[in-house]
């Protein structure tokens, strides 16, 4: 099976070039932007975890390997894991920027 990316609307060395441009400008500020993609990152993961779960659970995708009882539990408490670290990194971030 082979998968081929379809091209986006911005080509990915436009918005690396746009990235460099913004690191390499005297004076900016380098701890904010690393720390304010982190939490853009951290915000993305929560939709991309719900659907994995979703996914995970479905049998017409996974068949007799679809997560149940004590895994699909297990789960569940990993994902209330990293959903409370991201809320608390949204918390501990904007509050700083306050």
């Amino acid at each position: 099976m082979q998968f081929h990316l379809q091209e986006k609307s911005i080509p990915r060395q436009i918005l690396m070039a746009a990235a460099a441009i913004v690191v390499i400008v005297p004076g900016a500020p380098l701890l904010a932007i690393l720390v304010l993609t982190q939490v853009l990152n951290a915000v993305l993961l929560v939709p991309l975890l719900v659907l994995m779960l979703v996914l995970a659970r479905d049998r017409s995708v996974l068949g007799d390997d679809a997560s149940r009882g004590a895994w699909w539990a297990l789960e569940l408490v990993g994902a209330a894991i990293v959903v409370t670290a991201v809320a608390a990194l949204g918390v501990v971030t904007f509050t700083s920027l306050v």
